[in-house]
């Protein structure tokens, strides 16, 4: 999803594997407004995901993408920690390498990119951790997810 707009038809051309006749359809619909950008690159991102791991993998992938940023589900893969008390919230992201630094916790909280899932931002990084977070997902950025248990 991050590749810009006006390179997507390159990459159809060049990666996706589709026929003139398909390119020059996606080329027409994009112009005429008829298939939205976001869609051509869902369509993309499943095309290349397919060639490298089948139509069966690339739907899947697909699904999952629309449940997290379309629905804002929590991945069922997202990694589980049991709290044990006391536990520094910041410290805790990095050890479990969800963040590379404290100073990147930071940052992203300033950001208001740490937050809990159907939830607050989290705002201050310095907590610990306790039982009532048992049950709380926190979302760190757009993509990483740690389930509290």
């Amino acid at each position: 999803m991050s590749i810009p707009d006006k390179l997507m038809l390159e990459y159809y051309k060049y990666i996706a594997g589709v026929t003139a006749q398909e390119f020059f359809q996606i080329e027409s619909d994009l112009a005429s407004g008829s298939l939205h950008p976001n869609e051509a690159k869902k369509q993309l991102a499943q095309k290349i995901v397919s060639f490298f791991h089948g139509s069966e993998v690339a739907q899947e992938m697909r699904q999952k993408f629309e449940d997290i940023f379309k629905k804002g589900q929590v991945p069922e893969d997202a990694p589980v920690y049991e709290i044990k008390g006391g536990e520094g919230l910041t410290t805790l992201l990095v050890e479990l390498n969800l963040v590379e630094s404290k100073g990147e916790v930071r940052r992203l909280s300033k950001q208001g990119a740490i937050s809990i899932v159907d939830g607050l931002k989290i705002e201050n990084t310095d907590i610990s951790l306790d039982p009532s977070w048992k049950g709380k997902t926190i979302k760190i950025g757009k993509r990483k997810f740690l389930k509290l248990k």
